[in-house]
């Protein structure tokens, strides 16, 4: 009755960390020393989500093929 269970958590951080770079369309690295470096890299230079308010001069032009 003596089971034995297996558990590799840096495997399954690293395979969670490599899942988010490639869904964020970054390749993760081959080594997994520098999938972690990678991520928290990724993390540090993403601009914050959040309500900004556009100011357009008036001056400014589009042409039309352009505009939304």
């Amino acid at each position: 009755m003596g089971y034995e269970i297996n558990m590799d958590f840096y495997k399954d951080w690293i395979g969670f960390l490599r899942k988010s770079l490639m869904e964020a369309g970054y390749s993760p690295s081959k080594h997994q020393e520098d999938v972690s470096i990678q991520y928290f890299n990724l993390l540090r230079r993403m601009i914050p989500v959040r309500p900004r308010q556009v100011h357009i001069a008036k001056e400014f032009s589009c042409s039309p093929e352009l505009q939304l």
